[in-house]
């Protein structure tokens, strides 16, 4: 973007996992931290483990989603 004049105010994912990047912080801290711009999550996967928990009433693949969560968030 900046090669071409532009300088971008903010950035969006779709999903926030609450990943640990390479320095321990939330790979979403990290990104923020590097380019000096938000980043806007749609959702996290707590909403994603609450949609499964009500919408979905799947206890399993919920407890499945926070395992994930427990071992590679932060």
């Amino acid at each position: 973007l900046q090669d071409h004049g532009a300088e971008p105010a903010a950035a969006v994912v779709g999903l926030d996992r609450r990943e640990r990047g390479p320095s321990g912080r939330s790979a979403i801290q990290e990104v923020e931290a590097e380019f000096g711009i938000p980043v806007i999550s749609i959702a996290s996967i707590d909403d994603v483990i609450d949609y499964v928990e009500t919408s979905l009433q799947d206890a399993k693949l919920a407890n499945s989603v926070r395992a994930y969560r427990d071992q590679y968030g932060v």
